[in-house]
């Protein structure tokens, strides 16, 4: 590549000892990077999950780098691969996969209006880009993508207006490769009024009003898109955040089975379904998409811990403590987790369950670094199963005196029965209120989110 400035080394001396250790370490790192792309990936690059495109392209924004400190080429090679793929994948002039979490989010080989496009996004997905011409800046085709990035930054590329030329400022902090993303969401209306029947753009115009705070527009051109595509997952997920979010939890349940119903394979969709069913009260119910979320992925806190309280509701201790003491094997240093283990073990009216001594050995460890009314009840649980009511008195008694000072009168009132067992010499039997939060999973209740204003 013409112009290019060579160093050369001449003065060349043995290399010191942390140095070669550095050069050790990356040799043995370096052999992750092919293991990472055969196990989630396909052949050719295209990752398997379906997420932000800033979020694809932070999996291995750092392996030109990395390379660059002295990795193999390999690494250099896969990066490339796995950027190629991740931008063809997420172009806009081809539907790629069919999935709930899953839309186009390029236009021109960068982020279009579909993006979340702030640079707080941007800057983390950008990072791959930056890397490569540290890398390599002799390769073409990305010479080629950073004249055209450019044209999008200066006024140069008329499908991508983000810079006034005349006033020299640019016309939004939201830019796109289709032009700027402004509070009022013009530029996205404007593609929908050109191809209306474009589900993909009404979910995008969807997704543009709910993060300005429109979310009776947002809901509206969901309607749309399902009117469109009645088994648009993707469109019946986000109408069931919307209506769960605005505490109509029925309509929620709705939508969401028929997300799962047209995507099985969405977790999100599956997680939430789950989590209103217990909402509403069809606990039992609730245990089959929590176990599919788990088949799905693992890992996935949320269902682990919401089975684990399902069954805890439906009196099954037993397999509510073989759920949590899986789920603390894998975490172990989950603070979740292990409180609602401690728990079960102190307070389970299951006596086969319970294990006075484990349960306080777990929440010590918490303790340490967690100081909420959830941890000092469960402290106390374990004592006053251990037989030290003292102890127990005290710590429920902390925890009445922060909820009340926290102006939750109503919870530390709640509290005071539990009070009461301990200064009896009674250990407590009821791990979980029926009220308590635990129970009622959910994004939270906005009341009043889709209620139109006026009213006409």
């Amino acid at each position: 590549m013409p112009g290019l400035i060579k160093i050369i080394a001449k003065n060349v001396s043995p290399p010191p000892q942390w140095a070669l250790l550095e050069h050790k370490l990356i040799k043995l790192m370096e052999k992750s990077v092919p293991l990472m792309v055969d196990k989630y990936a396909e052949n050719g690059g295209a990752f398997y999950f379906a997420d932000d495109l800033d979020d694809l392209y932070e999996l291995t924004y750092n392996w030109s780098l990395f390379y660059s400190m002295g990795a193999d080429k390999q690494v250099f090679n896969l990066a490339l691969q796995q950027w190629n793929a991740t931008t063809r994948f997420f172009s806009d002039d081809i539907v790629s996969r069919k999935h709930s979490r899953f839309r186009p989010q390029i236009h021109n080989e960068y982020y279009n209006l579909a993006t979340p496009a702030e640079w707080h996004h941007k800057g983390e997905g950008n990072m791959a880009f930056y890397h490569f011409g540290l890398a390599d800046p002799s390769i073409s085709e990305n010479v080629r993508r950073s004249k055209r990035y450019a044209a999008m930054y200066m006024g140069d590329d008329p499908e991508a207006p983000n810079y006034d030329n005349k006033h020299k400022i640019f016309r939004c902090p939201l830019q796109t490769s289709q032009g700027p993303i402004n509070n009022n969401n013009v530029t996205v209306e404007m593609a929908v009024e050109m191809e209306p029947e474009d589900t993909d753009l009404r979910v995008s115009l969807a997704m543009a009003y709910e993060r300005a705070g429109q979310a009776v527009a947002a809901l509206s051109e969901l309607e749309v898109a399902v009117e469109l595509d009645p088994q648009l997952a993707q469109a019946h997920y986000l109408m069931g955040t919307l209506y769960e979010r605005a505490g109509r939890d029925q309509e929620a349940l709705d939508r969401y089975r028929a997300a799962i119903t047209y995507d099985p394979s969405s977790p999100e969709a599956q997680l939430l379904f789950a989590n209103t069913l217990r909402r509403l009260g069809f606990v039992e119910a609730s245990l089959a998409p929590y176990r599919q979320v788990l088949e799905l992925d693992a890992d996935t806190d949320e269902a682990q811990f919401g089975e684990a309280l399902a069954l805890v509701w439906l009196g099954r201790h037993r397999e509510a403590r073989a759920r949590l003491e899986e789920a603390t094997s894998r975490q172990p240093g989950h603070p979740a987790f292990a409180t609602a283990l401690a728990r079960l073990l102190a307070a389970s009216p299951d006596a086969q369950v319970r294990n006075g001594r484990r349960a306080f050995e777990l929440i010590e460890v918490v303790v340490e670094n967690y100081k909420t009314t959830a941890v000092a009840e469960t402290m106390a649980m374990a004592l006053a199963e251990l037989g030290e009511f003292r102890g127990a008195a005290e710590w429920q008694q902390l925890a009445i005196d922060v909820a009340r000072d926290a102006g939750q009168s109503a919870l530390a009132q709640e509290m005071s029965a539990n009070l009461g067992l301990y200064q009896r010499g009674e250990p407590c039997r009821t791990p979980w209120r029926d009220d308590e939060p635990e129970h009622r999973p959910g994004l939270g209740a906005e009341p009043g989110l889709l209620d139109v204003w006026p009213p006409l």
